[in-house]
């Protein structure tokens, strides 16, 4: 019993080095690989170039898309504000993090691949984080107009069957006014009739009373 637990922890225990030797050995090809071609402010700036021409060409309608021109250029403008603020934060702190990313890379080049990934993907978040603060104002602007559209809608609705009512309402008065008058014509026959037999039967008492 006690030998195959001492198997089983020899095992293991090559099994470990085996995945930290392979780990180690990828996170140092990952270093040689990517520490030549990753700069960071020449990626930062790419990507601030090709979101600028994605506004751009938002701003310009394309597709054929119905946009309002007006309202596009002006979130066009203010979102290429933003990127411009970005851009500036970029420009002035690109070296100090490419530095950092550098001597970085120098040092955990024996930590493993995972770990220098977490680090590629932390400063990967960095760089792109306008484009989640983008995602946050558009989100809250259509909410926004999503509640605004909601309680309009039932404001036009009010407004639309008003609107209709109104036009009707000549019509339906006019229809009301003949057949009320005929209603009262009507009334007019009744009572006239009933006054007349109930002036034969006070006539026909009368002369009953008389002979």
């Amino acid at each position: 019993m006690f030998l195959d637990k001492l198997n089983y922890l020899g095992e293991y225990s090559m099994t470990l080095y085996y995945l930290v030797h392979r780990a180690t050995d990828l996170g140092y090809f990952l270093y040689s690989w990517l520490l030549p071609r990753f700069w960071i402010s020449d990626r930062a700036f790419w990507g601030i170039f090709n979101l600028k021409e994605v506004i751009r060409k938002l701003m310009n309608a394309p597709a054929g898309l119905k946009l309002n021109r007006v309202f596009s250029k002006a979130l066009g403008r203010f979102f290429l504000y933003h990127i411009h603020l970005w851009e500036v934060f970029i420009f002035r702190f690109s070296p100090i993090i490419s530095v950092v990313f550098e001597n970085g890379l120098h040092l955990i080049i024996f930590c493993g691949l995972g770990f220098q990934i977490c680090m590629v993907l932390d400063i990967f978040n960095i760089v792109t984080f306008h484009v989640r603060c983008f995602h946050i104002y558009a989100r809250r602007l259509l909410i926004s107009q999503s509640c605004a559209i909601k309680s309009l809608w039932r404001l036009f609705l009010g407004t639309l069957a008003f609107t209709i009512a109104l036009f009707l309402y000549p019509t339906t008065l006019t229809y009301f006014v003949v057949f009320k008058t005929l209603e009262r014509a009507v009334l007019a026959v009744n009572v006239t009739l009933e006054i007349a037999i109930q002036v034969l039967q006070i006539t026909y008492w009368l002369q009953l009373e008389v002979t």
